[in-house]
């Protein structure tokens, strides 16, 4: 991934996002359920990958997992921080892109879950994502991931025209998200336009626009590219993970021994 798409994926999740982020997502608990049921204490050191403001990563780190995080935002890792502090909870947090991660350490299990995956938008970039992880395995360790089968993974719509999404509250306080997308089967990536508006005792306080390019994946060429990187794909299922995306495909990978 270039450097000019990484720092615009991480200003993506700043600001209004990153504040209300765990507000959008309070009535999201499909993938915390799946993760906690997926990794157990034997399955620990445990890595995830973009973590963000700590939603999965926490009720591992309450069942008494050794845990750690990775995001490229270090406005949802300030987040997760106070998070931890608030709860007597300890983790590395690291600041790193998932492309060339580097942690210092091996895991028994890295996982990255909600089609997060897909904020790498090229090929490139997420070949170099699955060697570092890879790389951070103990031998016979697991890989977990969840990819939103395309187009317009995350929930996208017809082009040009904007659709309500997520809504959320606080007192006197409410933001909307909205977003429009267009697909691209030739380069397999769509283009996510979105806008939150915060409202203020139904008055228009800010308007935030911005945009993400997100990869598509067929469940065959995820699968393919897992295997590539010398992944053994022991497991694929596919369900809902979040219930505002489109169905995804869940690997169960593991590192050769």
């Amino acid at each position: 991934m270039s450097s000019d798409t990484t720092m615009h994926d991480e200003g993506h999740y700043t600001g209004l996002v990153a504040d209300w982020y765990d507000d959008f997502l309070a009535g999201e608990g499909e993938d915390i359920r799946l993760y906690s049921s997926l990794i157990q204490a034997d399955d620990a050191p445990v890595l995830e990958l973009a973590c963000g403001t700590g939603r999965v990563l926490l009720p591992l780190l309450r069942a008494g997992l050794e845990a750690d995080g990775l995001d490229l935002s270090g406005e949802m890792l300030a987040k997760c921080r106070t998070k931890l502090s608030a709860e007597g909870l300890s983790a590395r947090l690291f600041r790193q892109g998932m492309e060339d991660f580097d942690t210092g350490r091996e895991y028994r299990t890295i996982f990255v879950c909600g089609g997060s995956f897909q904020l790498l938008p090229t090929r490139e970039a997420a070949r170099g994502a699955l060697a570092a992880a890879y790389r951070h395995l103990m031998p016979g360790g697991r890989f977990i991931l969840d990819v939103v089968l395309g187009p317009a993974p995350f929930g996208g719509n017809e082009p040009n025209t904007w659709k309500t999404g997520r809504i959320a509250a606080r007192g006197g306080e409410r933001i909307v998200y909205s977003s429009r997308s267009e697909s691209d089967p030739i380069s397999r990536q769509s283009h996510l336009r979105t806008r939150y508006e915060l409202y203020r005792d139904d008055r228009l306080v800010d308007t935030v626009l911005g945009e993400l390019r997100l990869r598509e994946y067929s469940r065959s060429e995820a699968e393919l590219l897992l295997a590539e990187e010398g992944f053994r794909v022991e497991h694929v299922e596919q369900r809902r993970v979040m219930s505002t995306h489109a169905v995804s495909v869940l690997f169960i990978c593991r590192k050769n021994a």
